[in-house]
Protein backbone atom coordinates (compact mmCIF):
# COMPACT_ATOMS: atom_id res chain seq x y z
CA UNK A 1 0.00 0.00 0.00
CA UNK A 2 2.00 3.49 -0.99
CA UNK A 3 0.68 6.50 1.12
CA UNK A 4 1.57 9.85 0.19
CA UNK A 5 1.05 12.97 2.77
CA UNK A 6 2.80 16.10 2.49
CA UNK A 7 6.41 15.90 1.39
CA UNK A 8 6.80 11.45 2.89
CA UNK A 9 5.87 8.87 0.73
CA UNK A 10 5.53 5.66 2.12
CA UNK A 11 4.96 1.94 0.99
CA UNK A 12 4.25 0.41 3.85
CA UNK A 13 0.50 0.89 6.04
CA UNK A 14 2.83 0.42 9.02
CA UNK A 15 4.75 3.45 8.53
CA UNK A 16 1.43 6.00 7.90
CA UNK A 17 1.80 7.56 11.12
CA UNK A 18 5.42 8.45 10.80
CA UNK A 19 5.68 12.45 10.29
CA UNK A 20 8.23 13.65 7.62
CA UNK A 21 12.25 13.58 8.06
CA UNK A 22 12.98 17.19 9.36
CA UNK A 23 14.91 19.23 7.04
CA UNK A 24 18.30 19.74 8.43
CA UNK A 25 20.82 23.19 6.75
CA UNK A 26 24.54 22.37 6.81
CA UNK A 27 24.50 22.90 10.92
CA UNK A 28 22.45 20.50 11.64
CA UNK A 29 19.37 22.58 12.60
CA UNK A 30 15.90 22.49 10.68
CA UNK A 31 14.42 25.44 9.63
CA UNK A 32 12.74 26.32 13.39
CA UNK A 33 16.51 26.28 14.63
CA UNK A 34 16.37 23.10 16.03
CA UNK A 35 19.31 20.65 16.14
CA UNK A 36 19.27 17.33 15.03
CA UNK A 37 18.95 15.43 18.71
CA UNK A 38 16.22 17.92 19.58
CA UNK A 39 13.91 17.21 16.47
CA UNK A 40 14.75 13.48 16.71
CA UNK A 41 12.92 13.95 20.14
CA UNK A 42 9.79 15.15 19.57
CA UNK A 43 9.49 13.37 16.36
CA UNK A 44 9.60 10.30 18.57
CA UNK A 45 7.20 11.75 21.06
CA UNK A 46 3.80 9.73 21.16
CA UNK A 47 1.01 11.46 23.13
CA UNK A 48 -1.08 8.92 24.40
CA UNK A 49 -5.12 9.41 24.15
CA UNK A 50 -5.45 8.17 27.61
CA UNK A 51 -3.13 11.48 28.98
CA UNK A 52 -4.49 12.19 32.15
CA UNK A 53 -6.91 8.92 32.65
CA UNK A 54 -5.53 8.24 36.05
CA UNK A 55 -6.48 12.16 37.21
CA UNK A 56 -10.17 11.24 35.78
CA UNK A 57 -10.58 8.01 37.57
CA UNK A 58 -9.12 9.58 40.73
CA UNK A 59 -11.75 12.32 40.67
CA UNK A 60 -14.68 9.62 39.59
CA UNK A 61 -13.57 7.92 42.58
CA UNK A 62 -13.79 10.38 45.19
CA UNK A 63 -16.97 11.87 43.63
CA UNK A 64 -18.88 8.53 44.20
CA UNK A 65 -16.95 7.69 47.76
CA UNK A 66 -18.44 11.30 48.70
CA UNK A 67 -22.23 10.04 46.84
CA UNK A 68 -21.79 7.06 49.00
CA UNK A 69 -20.97 8.34 51.80
CA UNK A 70 -24.09 11.03 51.78
CA UNK A 71 -26.23 7.55 51.19
CA UNK A 72 -24.88 6.32 54.33
CA UNK A 73 -22.06 7.58 55.81
CA UNK A 74 -19.61 4.48 55.89
CA UNK A 75 -19.94 3.18 52.36
CA UNK A 76 -17.93 5.49 50.28
CA UNK A 77 -14.81 4.85 52.93
CA UNK A 78 -15.63 0.66 51.98
CA UNK A 79 -15.35 1.51 48.40
CA UNK A 80 -11.91 2.85 48.93
CA UNK A 81 -10.78 -0.48 50.75
CA UNK A 82 -10.70 1.77 54.37
CA UNK A 83 -12.37 -0.69 56.45
CA UNK A 84 -11.38 0.74 59.83
CA UNK A 85 -13.19 4.29 58.81
CA UNK A 86 -15.86 2.43 57.15
CA UNK A 87 -16.76 0.98 60.36
CA UNK A 88 -16.35 3.79 62.05
CA UNK A 89 -18.50 6.34 60.14
CA UNK A 90 -21.45 3.30 59.99
CA UNK A 91 -21.26 2.79 63.76
CA UNK A 92 -21.39 6.69 64.39
CA UNK A 93 -24.27 6.68 62.39
CA UNK A 94 -26.40 3.75 63.51
CA UNK A 95 -25.82 4.83 66.97
CA UNK A 96 -27.11 8.43 66.08
CA UNK A 97 -29.67 6.71 64.07
CA UNK A 98 -30.64 4.77 67.52
CA UNK A 99 -30.11 8.00 69.91
CA UNK A 100 -32.13 10.74 68.37
CA UNK A 101 -34.55 9.36 66.19
CA UNK A 102 -37.68 7.77 67.24
CA UNK A 103 -37.24 4.00 66.62
CA UNK A 104 -40.59 3.08 67.67
CA UNK A 105 -42.17 5.26 65.49
CA UNK A 106 -40.46 4.42 62.01
CA UNK A 107 -40.80 0.60 63.14
CA UNK A 108 -44.39 1.05 62.90
CA UNK A 109 -45.16 3.52 60.12
CA UNK A 110 -46.71 1.43 57.58
CA UNK A 111 -44.89 3.50 54.57
CA UNK A 112 -41.57 5.61 54.17
CA UNK A 113 -43.36 8.72 53.84
CA UNK A 114 -45.00 8.08 57.15
CA UNK A 115 -41.38 7.00 58.82
CA UNK A 116 -39.95 10.43 57.41
CA UNK A 117 -42.68 12.73 58.95
CA UNK A 118 -42.52 10.94 62.06
CA UNK A 119 -38.63 11.41 61.88
CA UNK A 120 -38.91 15.27 60.85
CA UNK A 121 -41.23 15.88 63.36
CA UNK A 122 -39.91 13.71 66.37
CA UNK A 123 -36.39 14.47 66.02
CA UNK A 124 -35.14 17.74 67.57
CA UNK A 125 -32.65 20.46 66.38
CA UNK A 126 -29.51 18.71 68.55
CA UNK A 127 -30.46 15.26 66.59
CA UNK A 128 -30.69 16.51 63.24
CA UNK A 129 -27.32 18.45 63.59
CA UNK A 130 -25.64 15.10 64.98
CA UNK A 131 -27.15 13.24 62.17
CA UNK A 132 -26.13 15.87 59.72
CA UNK A 133 -22.51 16.44 60.92
CA UNK A 134 -22.01 12.54 60.66
CA UNK A 135 -22.96 12.87 56.91
CA UNK A 136 -21.16 15.59 56.21
CA UNK A 137 -18.14 15.37 57.96
CA UNK A 138 -17.98 11.23 56.45
CA UNK A 139 -18.67 12.28 52.79
CA UNK A 140 -15.88 15.03 53.16
CA UNK A 141 -13.73 12.45 54.74
CA UNK A 142 -13.91 9.89 52.10
CA UNK A 143 -13.83 12.46 48.99
CA UNK A 144 -10.25 14.04 51.09
CA UNK A 145 -8.95 10.49 51.09
CA UNK A 146 -9.99 9.25 47.70
CA UNK A 147 -7.74 12.32 46.32
CA UNK A 148 -5.05 11.17 48.75
CA UNK A 149 -5.20 14.05 51.04
CA UNK A 150 -3.88 13.78 53.44
CA UNK A 151 -0.62 11.67 52.23
CA UNK A 152 -0.67 7.99 53.86
CA UNK A 153 3.02 7.24 54.21
CA UNK A 154 2.02 4.24 56.40
CA UNK A 155 0.24 2.37 54.09
CA UNK A 156 3.57 2.94 51.21
CA UNK A 157 5.96 1.18 53.61
CA UNK A 158 3.19 -1.66 53.88
CA UNK A 159 3.11 -2.91 50.27
CA UNK A 160 4.43 -1.85 46.42
CA UNK A 161 2.91 0.81 45.23
CA UNK A 162 1.72 2.21 41.41
CA UNK A 163 4.83 3.77 39.62
CA UNK A 164 1.78 5.66 37.56
CA UNK A 165 -0.26 7.10 40.56
CA UNK A 166 1.96 6.16 43.95
CA UNK A 167 -0.82 4.40 45.60
CA UNK A 168 -0.91 0.65 47.11
CA UNK A 169 -1.34 -2.44 44.83
CA UNK A 170 -3.47 -5.22 45.25
CA UNK A 171 -0.91 -7.75 44.60
CA UNK A 172 -3.98 -10.13 43.13
CA UNK A 173 -4.34 -7.95 40.75
CA UNK A 174 -2.49 -7.51 37.33
CA UNK A 175 -3.02 -3.89 37.12
CA UNK A 176 -3.64 -0.92 39.25
CA UNK A 177 -7.22 -0.64 40.77
CA UNK A 178 -6.59 3.58 41.56
CA UNK A 179 -5.95 4.59 37.83
CA UNK A 180 -5.69 1.31 35.84
CA UNK A 181 -2.43 1.47 34.96
CA UNK A 182 -1.25 -2.36 33.74
CA UNK A 183 1.55 -3.54 35.96
CA UNK A 184 4.60 -5.63 34.75
CA UNK A 185 6.01 -8.29 37.32
CA UNK A 186 9.96 -7.98 37.27
CA UNK A 187 10.09 -11.60 38.53
CA UNK A 188 8.31 -12.78 35.69
CA UNK A 189 11.15 -11.22 33.48
CA UNK A 190 14.19 -12.64 35.49
CA UNK A 191 12.95 -16.15 35.78
CA UNK A 192 12.82 -15.80 31.33
CA UNK A 193 16.23 -13.95 31.19
CA UNK A 194 17.53 -16.96 33.67
CA UNK A 195 16.01 -19.89 32.01
CA UNK A 196 18.75 -20.92 29.59
CA UNK A 197 18.67 -20.87 25.74
CA UNK A 198 18.09 -23.79 23.22
CA UNK A 199 18.11 -26.68 26.55
CA UNK A 200 14.37 -28.44 26.12
CA UNK A 201 12.85 -30.87 28.48
CA UNK A 202 12.65 -34.03 27.40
Amino acid sequence: MRLTYGSHVSDSSDDWYRLPEPRLDESGRNERGTDLATAARNRNVNPSPLLGWDTKMTWLRALAAGGLSILFPGAGHAVLRDWARALVFAGLYLSAIVIFLPTDQLLAAESITEGMEAATQETDTIGQFALSFIVLFAAIDATFRALGFPPDTTDATEGPTCPQCGKELDEDLEFCHWCTTRLEHPDDETEDEEEPVGTRSD
